[in-house]
């Protein structure tokens, strides 16, 4: 459940974060989401994120596993990724990824990266960016 604490939002899972993000995302509301998680089974991850770019990066907490986020292997050339870090510290997260679609269509044309940190549950939107990367399903396949 999301609970509000000094300001900040807090959560217990992925559905707090979706919550948080349909709140966060006013302009281009979310209508699609995914929760990614590694091959290896893990779903805790570090964040490294470029939101000029449009780039974003997951990194298995498990197994260490790199794994690009939606159409973002198209963009790290230029892109200057930085670790997203909690307010506490911490930086391992469980992750959102949602896209708000183009009326009347379901290509991507917002992607936004939400989080619920592993040590204190904060939970945030750490990236978002405008996407042109064509039809949801995919972007969110390889979230």
């Amino acid at each position: 459940m999301l609970t509000t604490r000094d300001g900040h939002e807090y959560g217990d899972g992925a559905d707090d974060v979706l919550i948080y993000l349909e709140s966060y995302a006013s302009v281009y509301p979310v209508h699609r989401s995914s929760v990614p998680v590694c091959e290896c089974g893990g779903a805790t991850f570090r964040l490294l994120a470029d939101d000029i770019e449009g780039a974003a990066v997951r990194r298995c907490t498990d197994c260490q596993h790199e794994h690009t986020i939606g159409d973002s292997a198209r963009y790290l050339v230029g892109a200057e990724l930085e670790q997203c870090e909690c307010p506490c510290g911490d930086d391992r997260f469980q992750l959102v990824v949602g896209v708000s679609h183009y009326p009347g269509s379901t290509d991507v044309r917002w992607a936004y990266l939400g989080a619920r940190c592993s040590e204190c549950s904060l939970v945030g939107c750490y990236a978002d960016w405008k996407s042109e990367s064509g039809d949801s399903t995919t972007y969110l396949d390889n979230a």
